[in-house]
């Protein structure tokens, strides 16, 4: 599942492992007995095919078109980055969110939009929403 939003919003990352943080959103429950997935490199465009993992994908690799790969941490956490260019001007900025039973969601902001990749609609949503705050 992928979706582009426009605009150039600013992004603060709140998670709230179990409980709705004020400025956050909360990971959905189960992700306390998620077994550990075996780490594995995935194309963020063919990320929607995967559907919930049933597992904890931590320790995989998300590998973006642009060949940006960037490593699954644990649940709840929040992985972000940013590309310079050889002047020093700023690139792509890239997050990542293990959203624990729904997946993992990952952004590229730059140029003025947005877009996400997810293993589900739900890690979607999810992932969208916490850009937006």
């Amino acid at each position: 599942m992928m979706r582009i939003v426009g605009g150039a919003a600013i992004l603060f990352m709140g998670l709230a492992a179990s409980s709705c943080a004020p400025k956050g959103v909360t990971i959905p429950p189960g992700w306390e007995d998620l077994v550990q997935c075996d780490a594995s490199v995935i194309e963020a465009q063919t990320m929607d095919r995967m559907g919930e993992p049933g597992c904890d994908l931590r320790g995989s690799t998300i590998v973006l078109p642009d060949a940006t790969a960037i490593t699954v941490g644990e649940v709840g956490s929040t992985s972000s980055q940013q590309a310079f260019g050889p002047g020093g001007e700023a690139g792509p900025e890239y997050t990542m969110v293990n959203w624990g039973v729904p997946g993992v969601g990952v952004s590229k902001k730059g140029a003025g939009r947005t877009v996400s990749w997810a293993t589900s609609d739900a890690a979607l949503e999810l992932q969208v929403r916490q850009l937006r705050l």
